[in-house]
């Protein structure tokens, strides 16, 4: 009996706290141009093997030569990323500068909550398999952990 509700314990607790697997993948890609480096992360939450959330990192690193302009360039990122994702209600999207030579900018998509015309409109629609993702990912310069 002892034995039987110790089961029941074990199936209710994992009924409760959910036994899908979850999953995270986080690829990174460095470039150089000019002087600049530019590191970008792409991380991404799978649960079941379906993306549940994405979000992109992008470093932006100026040499001392661009310091100066250092506010100009977060301007133009931050209108220019905003122009492109800033309409989209599940995309939360911030710019910032650091320090006087870098500029962070974060990317957060809700890709559970998105309709199937955002996941479109945002080139997102492919597969949601993480060895799809990975791969893709990889194949576009990406190191991946």
């Amino acid at each position: 009996m002892k034995k039987h509700l110790t089961l029941i314990i074990v199936a209710c607790i994992l009924l409760i706290t959910g036994c899908s697997k979850e999953k995270e993948l986080v690829c990174t890609k460095d470039v150089s141009s000019n002087g600049i480096k530019i590191v970008q992360t792409t991380s991404m939450k799978f649960i079941s093997d379906k993306v549940e959330n994405m979000n992109i990192g992008i470093l932006i690193t100026l040499p001392d030569s661009y310091k100066a302009h250092i506010d100009t360039f977060t301007d133009h990122f931050k209108k220019e990323y905003e122009s492109k994702y800033g309409s989209y209600s599940h995309v939360k999207l911030t710019t910032k500068k650091e320090g006087n030579s870098k500029i962070n900018i974060d990317m957060v998509f809700d890709y559970k909550n998105m309709t199937k015309e955002e996941k479109e409109d945002l080139n997102l629609s492919g597969s949601e398999k993480y060895s799809d993702n990975k791969e893709a990912l990889v194949n576009q310069g990406f190191t991946c952990k």
